[in-house]
């Protein structure tokens, strides 16, 4: 099923209760781009099996609807910090073109 390009599945996924994830995600979501959501809190992905679980949940979104979800990801594991920083620049960059092309 394809959807409107203004649309995003957003998915808020932490290794403790998704707080700050959802905090953050709304903080950057918030007023600035004007796009529709629909927003999935996963928190508590302590194990291997849940987060393989999360990232077969998000590539199911993505390959029925044919756009990417957008994932705020806040973990505590070591070694990781470069990791999301990455993934968080690369959703903005998505976040800033999709929103560019559906105000054009």
């Amino acid at each position: 099923m394809q959807r409107k390009s203004n649309f995003r599945d957003v998915f808020y996924v932490s290794d403790g209760t998704a707080i700050t994830s959802e905090t953050l995600g709304h903080a950057v979501l918030g007023g600035q781009f004007p796009i529709e959501t629909r927003q999935t809190t996963l928190p508590f992905v302590e194990s291997v099996d849940r987060a393989l679980n999360v990232q077969k949940q998000i590539n199911n979104i993505h390959a029925e609807t044919g756009i990417k979800p957008l994932v705020f990801l806040l973990g505590c594991h070591p070694g990781s910090e470069s990791y999301h920083r990455a993934k968080f620049g690369e959703s903005l960059r998505r976040l800033e073109c999709a929103c560019r092309t559906t105000q054009a």
